[in-house]
């Protein structure tokens, strides 16, 4: 019997065929070995074990599809940490600039490793693909149609050693002391930055602010500047003008008026005639949107002093977005099946398929990691989040017009999250 095993599932999730380039093992032997060839849409998988006594297995097999390369890694060892990725020509989750193709995986660590591989045809005109020409679409509301969207949208740069921001909850600011390089992992809830999670066809932000000399994204930690971001969605919005795009700046930490207002003049600043006017009001279409030349809402949630007569190009408490605040997945589904019978009326409306860990189970998850392989950070712990959810999101249950934003963390590793949206108007 071999002392380590890894079975590879690799979902290639697009309409291109991929070919085998080549495929080798550096420790262990092959059980099933990777398939000359791939379909679109089509799920393989194959084995390989370790050979010897206290030994793991470790391998690749790298595909080409449409010039485009990609490599997929494994390394189940005897002694140390799994290691896996994706790489496309050379690039860890996105072969930037060129935004071809994306991928992600998901993972459960021990003896016997399954891992699956998802490769991703990036989506930056999506909308405008089967949205612009089509009147089933362009003339209904937004808030009736399905967007994909992410939560703590700006956390990709989230790092050991980053300043902590003043949303940091109590019991993190004591681990903080102790183990920066764990709360690090638990701040972070996307791998892609802003661009990258634009061009996979994230359609909605959730962006919550504090000062660290401006404004910036935070999430316990502070990450990138807001007008990185911004900047960020007006550089694609130029080269995409299709492209509907919802910011929700919906948590604020110990902004003054006047840092509001700041705030507020930044985004007007940046963005500026691509605003889409609150006055389209709740059944806004994608039509009526471009009609102005607009392309970005923007809901903003504050509305202190005379705030919205200064800025008036904000939406305001326009989007409902429940928080579940749960550990457990069973009473996550049980939370949004309710959400479906409770859709308002007049407001956009976020499906928020996320896991919240407990405060006082931080430290218990590290020790867990080092014992069982148990997940040690919101990326590891939300892909099997997104894998109990996917099937729901994509039921008939979850149809257009009953859903509208549907947001994950970790949507890189999603197994196929935008696409499966997207393949929604296109079938």
């Amino acid at each position: 019997m071999s002392s380590r095993e890894v079975h590879v599932t690799f979902y290639n999730s697009t309409q291109a065929i991929l070919t085998l380039d080549s495929c080798s093992l550096a420790h262990g032997e092959w059980i099933d070995k990777p398939p000359s060839t791939i379909g679109p849409w089509e799920t393989v998988h194959w084995r390989s074990d370790s050979d010897g006594i206290a030994t793991g297995t470790e391998g690749k097999a790298v595909y080409t599809a449409l010039s485009t390369k990609v490599e997929l890694d494994w390394d189940n060892p005897y002694f140390g940490t799994d290691k896996n990725q994706i790489m496309i020509n050379g690039q860890t989750w996105f072969n930037a600039p060129d935004y071809t193709f994306y991928g992600g995986y998901q993972t459960g660590e021990g003896e016997k490793e399954y891992i699956t591989f998802t490769l991703c045809r990036a989506a930056p005109d999506w909308m405008g693909q089967f949205w612009k020409d089509n009147s089933k679409y362009n003339k209904t509301p937004l808030r009736n149609l399905m967007i994909p969207g992410t939560h703590d949208s700006g956390t990709s740069d989230i790092s050991y050693g980053n300043v902590r921001s003043p949303d940091m909850a109590g019991a993190l600011k004591w681990l903080d002391e102790f183990y920066p390089d764990l709360v690090a992992r638990w701040a972070k809830t996307q791998n892609f930055d802003i661009t990258q999670q634009l061009y996979a066809g994230i359609r909605y932000f959730d962006l919550r602010v504090a000062i660290n000399n401006g404004p910036c994204i935070c999430h316990s930690l502070f990450s990138t500047s807001v007008a990185d971001v911004l900047d960020q969605v007006k550089n694609f919005i130029d080269k995409h003008q299709s492209e509907i795009i919802i910011l929700d700046f919906n948590h604020f930490y110990e902004l003054s008026a006047n840092d509001h207002n700041d705030l507020a003049n930044l985004i007007e600043n940046i963005l500026g005639s691509k605003l889409a006017p609150p006055s389209l009001g709740p059944d806004a279409t994608p039509e009526g949107i471009w009609g102005r030349g607009a392309q970005i809402i923007v809901n903003y949630d504050y509305n202190g002093g005379d705030f919205s007569q200064n800025h008036p190009a904000f939406w305001c408490g326009s989007i409902q977005s429940n928080w579940p605040n749960t550990d457990d997945i069973d009473v996550l589904k049980d939370y949004l099946g309710k959400e479906l019978s409770q859709k308002p009326a007049n407001k956009f409306w976020v499906m928020q398929c996320i896991l919240t860990i407990q405060s006082g189970d931080y430290l218990s998850t590290w020790w867990e990691n080092l014992i069982d392989g148990h997940p040690y950070s919101v990326i590891e712990w939300e892909q099997t989040t997104n894998a109990s959810m996917l099937p729901v999101i994509f039921s008939d249950t979850w149809k257009d017009g009953k859903v509208n934003i549907v947001m994950l963390d970790s949507f890189a590793d999603s197994l196929g999250f935008v696409p499966a949206i997207i393949k929604r108007y296109w079938s």
